[in-house]
């Protein structure tokens, strides 16, 4: 039964249990509207989506860049992904620096030992829950340790509140007021102890059109960037090793040719994005495949769906790991344009140092579970995923 756009739901249960069904019925009419919070258009090409996240001007993220508005009282702006350039373009020349390829190649060896310690929890018992004894963990340590200089042991209540948001957005009000005292705490702190050179130094010195940050906008690019930065990556973990323990073809040849694992992170990224969708406001009326959309009117930008048109990528539904060899037009698993995201790389060394984990430490890697359920809301993964394994034996 072909998919009920007016009544389409975006956070709905039903979506995360019929997820890619849905998504390719949603391209068949590729621009509808969802009478659903308020009414939200919802794009589904890729060509149409690329287009509307490369033109802010007429797609704006100034009104939130949540698919759906969000029950915030008009109090909490995420930045910079909730602003539009300039003032966005200025944020990014803070941010961007401390997530460059380089940066993050200088920290491999510090991200890898935070893997490993995990690893090594449960290596030798031949079974684990991955999602809650490794997904949650790893880039959660590795983001508050890598970004702000926090330990592992203080992030767990704040990935509580991130996990309500992100699950209930609309009655998240209490954990989002919870997560923006936090983060001033956070910054107090750093005011009082030795820089870092990090983004949190960057936050506290640098300035955005000829003047400092305010405390409360610094707030709002903290809650952002750990918004990004740890939950889509739990979730992008927790998809790889799924994949790597229901095909042991693909395991296989990622073990015999490790040079093409850069290139199956592209590739599984595409294939299962953890951020369905990302939203804008439209500026002025804007004509896009086959409807005219109104201004002022939220639309949702369907970067999963995107990501399996067959008219960009060929036998979408299909696991092809050398898919990005040598290929330089992007997928969509980390948005488009101005907004794009700022930590790609460290995501990308996260799930690369992850699989190449798996592939030593949980030989013979299957599922112990029929099957997983998965979380919906703003972001896809696994609510838990049992697996077994060969239980580890080191090297003699």
């Amino acid at each position: 039964m072909a998919v009920d756009i007016a009544s389409f739901d975006l956070l709905s249960e039903a979506l995360a249990e019929r997820h890619w069904e849905q998504l390719a019925e949603l391209r068949e009419c590729p621009v509808g509207k969802s009478a659903l919070y308020g009414g939200v258009w919802l794009l589904s090409r890729y060509d149409d989506v690329v287009a509307a996240a490369r033109n802010w001007q007429a797609f704006s993220s100034a009104e939130g860049s949540a698919p759906v508005p969000l029950s915030t009282d008009g109090k909490i702006k995420l930045m910079p992904i909730s602003t539009d350039p300039p003032f966005q373009s200025g944020l990014r020349r803070l941010i961007d620096p401390h997530y460059s390829a380089r940066r993050v190649t200088d920290a491999e060896d510090v991200i890898r030992r935070g893997a490993v310690r995990l690893f090594e929890q449960f290596q030798h018992r031949g079974s684990c829950d991955f999602t809650n004894e490794y997904a949650i963990e790893f880039p959660a340590n590795t983001f508050f340790q890598y970004s702000f200089g926090v330990e592992a042991d203080t992030t767990g209540r704040v990935m509580g509140w991130l996990d309500h948001i992100l699950k209930a957005p609309n009655e998240a009000l209490e954990s989002v007021k919870a997560f923006y005292d936090w983060t001033a705490s956070l910054i107090e702190g750093r005011r009082n102890s030795a820089p870092r050179n990090d983004v949190l130094d960057s936050l506290l010195t640098g300035a955005v059109d000829g003047r400092e940050l305010s405390d409360s906008e610094r707030m709002m690019v903290i809650m952002n960037l750990i918004v990004g930065g740890v939950e889509t990556t739990t979730h992008a973990l927790g998809n790889v090793v799924h994949i790597l323990a229901t095909r042991p073809d693909i395991r296989a040849k990622l073990s015999e040719q490790r040079s093409i694992i850069p290139a199956a992170v592209e590739e599984f990224l595409r294939y299962e994005a953890p951020a369905d969708a990302r939203g804008r406001v439209t500026t002025c009326p804007m004509h896009v495949g086959g409807a005219d959309i109104p201004a002022n009117e939220r639309v949702a930008l369907f970067y999963s769906a995107a990501n399996r048109d067959p008219s960009k990528f060929p036998s979408p539904d299909e696991i092809i790991i050398d898919r990005f060899v040598g290929r330089s037009d992007a997928h969509l698993g980390f948005g488009a344009g101005a907004h794009r995201c700022p930590g790609a790389h460290l995501a990308r060394t996260e799930i690369r140092v992850t699989i190449e984990e798996v592939l030593d430490r949980m030989q013979d890697l299957e599922m112990a579970a029929d099957e997983i359920k998965y979380h919906h809301g703003l972001t896809r993964g696994p609510i838990a995923m049992p697996v077994r394994f060969r239980p580890y034996q080191e090297a003699a």
